[in-house]
């Protein structure tokens, strides 16, 4: 098993593959270990009638959307913007 699979294996979060050392595995798990009340929603802004895994799913999908257009590019560099 590859190193970085071991990792997330060990943190409990199947979906989620470690690479590189931008955000520690530690950090990771200490996040998805948070409590997600109205108090840790009201510390990232989320909109009042919303829930911060709301906020998380609606921002996953945006990402997934900006990335669907970049993989489309013939020639992506990190000037192309979507």
């Amino acid at each position: 098993m590859a190193r970085h699979l071991k990792r997330a294996v060990e943190l409990g979060l199947e979906a989620i593959t470690i690479e590189g050392g931008l955000i520690a595995p530690e950090q990771v798990q200490s996040i998805a270990a948070a409590a997600r009340d109205a108090k840790l929603a009201a510390s990232y802004d989320v909109p009042k009638g919303l829930t911060l895994p709301d906020e998380i799913s609606r921002y996953f999908r945006i990402g997934q959307g900006i990335w669907r257009d970049y993989a489309r590019i013939d020639v992506p560099t990190t000037t192309i913007r979507a």
